[in-house]
């Protein structure tokens, strides 16, 4: 059974086992969200060498020994040697490492959704690794109903989130009143922000509140 989390790597020790094909879109991800990446293997390939180049990983250009994982928060496996990403997953068990298996989702700790972003919105679909291409299909849907200004819309949502938090002291009936704020009947209005304060000042009127304005 899994738990679907979203994991903080920003200065977390990252080592990738592999340094070919299978390694590339992980290793850019990690780099990306601020990790500090290790890649252990004897050749590169050309589209990472770049990040070893300017130092945004550093690149151990040897064979994989137990050794390696020493220092590993989160342990990628990523050669085409299946034998070697199982020996992999075994150290990194011992050592209480999470450890991600690329040819084998069942000795994972971990499987990577697809990801899509739309502005700041994040959406990530995962089939367990049952079918990556399914995934995507699916993601490209959701995302594809996504209005064009999701960030003004997450923009409003946030300030109106705070205002409700402070002005409305029952929880019950701010849980409601956010509820109704995140439908496209009101976050689609072109006066929202009015519409925001006339809800605020009918709900403390009639369930009281902290409403001082």
């Amino acid at each position: 059974m899994t738990v679907p989390v979203m994991l903080n790597v920003q200065n977390r020790s990252v080592v990738c086992v592999g340094g070919g094909e299978v390694a590339v879109r992980k290793v850019r991800s990690f780099v990306k969200e601020g990790a500090h990446m290790t890649v252990v293997s004897p050749s590169l390939h050309e589209q990472l060498r770049p990040y070893a180049d300017n130092g945004q990983i550093v690149w151990k250009k040897k064979k994989f020994q137990p050794i390696d994982l020493a220092d590993a928060w989160f342990v990628l496996a990523c050669t085409n040697d299946r034998a070697l990403n199982e020996q992999v997953a075994i150290i990194a068990n011992k050592n209480k490492q999470l450890c991600y298996v690329a040819d084998d989702p069942q000795s994972s700790d971990v499987t990577f959704p697809v990801v899509k972003h739309k502005g700041a919105i994040t959406v990530a679909l995962s089939t367990g690794g049952a079918s990556p291409t399914l995934a995507r299909t699916l993601l490209e849907e959701i995302v594809s109903h996504m209005p064009d200004d999701m960030d003004e819309i997450l923009v409003f949502l946030a300030e109106a989130r705070v205002k409700v938090k402070q002005r409305i002291a029952d929880e019950s009936v701010r849980r409601e009143l956010l509820k109704k704020l995140a439908t496209p009947a009101v976050y689609h209005q072109s006066d929202r922000y009015v519409w925001l304060e006339e809800q605020i000042k009918t709900y403390t009127e009639t369930f009281g509140g902290n409403d001082k304005q």
